[in-house]
């Protein structure tokens, strides 16, 4: 079960799949990963929690690489809610070392060497890596299980870094909360942040009730889509929300990045019990003469595939 609805697939991307032809996966000499087909190209590490180091289409990567955060780079699967495990994201499951569990093909899966320990809390994440060959998509499947001893309740959240200076966009629910200085523009029911004009100084985050199942962000002419069950605010882990945004510093600050966070709902696992959650990701050209604007209607238009 990948946990991902119709509505939730999107455009279809089949025709680059098929210019490109099959996925191939190769490990290089350094244990890093990297998954190519058509003009997409992803590179996981291993070594460092399992990460995805790189996302690029032709050649140029939508993430934030190590230059602008020497901890937080890349994206990366963290626990929530954030309080009881703020202290295990160094470790385990964040930067610690995973060991490959499958063969040459795909799916790319991944596990946990050690868990990550949080007083009696313990857990085991995996990680799988695959692409849907009908849309062109990446599907990115994580697990978590509960390795400790007794019943822990938690929710698989998904923490992207993106350049700073750009513009991220998504269906608009309801705003839980926000820290001092960050805020977005509301039009016609989806929620703007455009980083150069509404980012202050210092770290800032917004919590936001999200819809329709999915985030977006424009680096240049790149579209970076991700695309996930919608939850309902009782669905979400306590004090957090299925869309939120974290700011880094301001755009004057060319380390500043941007943070596009997902998470799934928050289940109670008894010890030896997994949750799975899967999140697809889309990296597409903007059609010729598409401008990049706040509140741009053929934008959303384009992510929700009309």
């Amino acid at each position: 079960m990948d946990g991902i609805s119709e509505q939730a697939k999107g455009p279809r991307n089949a025709h680059l799949l098929k210019q490109g032809g099959l996925p191939l996966l190769r490990r290089q000499n350094s244990g890093k990963c990297v998954l190519k087909w058509a003009a997409l190209e992803l590179e996981v590490d291993p070594q460092m929690g399992g990460r995805i180091t790189r996302f690029a289409l032709d050649g140029v990567d939508i993430l934030a690489g190590p230059a602008f955060h020497q901890q937080y780079w890349g994206s990366t699967l963290w626990i929530s809610p954030e309080g009881p495990w703020k202290s295990a994201e160094p470790s385990g499951h964040d930067s610690g070392p995973y060991v490959v569990t499958s063969g040459e093909g795909l799916p790319l899966t991944m596990k946990t060497v050690v868990p990550s320990v949080v007083g009696e809390r313990r857990v085991h994440v995996a990680k799988s890596f695959d692409v849907d060959r009908k849309e062109g998509s990446l599907v990115i499947s994580y697990s978590v299980q509960n390795a400790g001893d007794t019943a822990v309740e938690l929710a698989p959240w998904e923490v992207t870094r993106l350049p700073g200076g750009q513009l991220s966009f998504f269906p608009f629910g309801s705003t839980q909360r926000a820290t001092s200085g960050i805020r977005v523009e509301v039009i016609d029911n989806v929620a703007w942040f455009e980083h150069a004009i509404h980012a202050e100084p210092d770290g800032q985050k917004i919590w936001i009730d999200g819809t329709e199942g999915w985030t977006a962000h424009v680096s240049g002419n790149l579209l970076f889509i991700k695309r996930f069950i919608d939850l309902t605010p009782a669905e979400a882990a306590k004090d957090e929300t299925d869309v939120e945004v974290y700011s880094s510093n301001s755009a004057r600050d060319q380390r500043a990045y941007v943070e596009l966070e997902v998470q799934g709902p928050a289940v109670i696992l008894e010890p030896g019990e997994s949750t799975s959650w899967t999140v697809r990701w889309q990296l597409l050209k903007l059609p010729s003469g598409m401008k990049a604007a706040l509140g741009s209607r053929d934008l959303v238009d384009l992510v929700r595939g009309s």
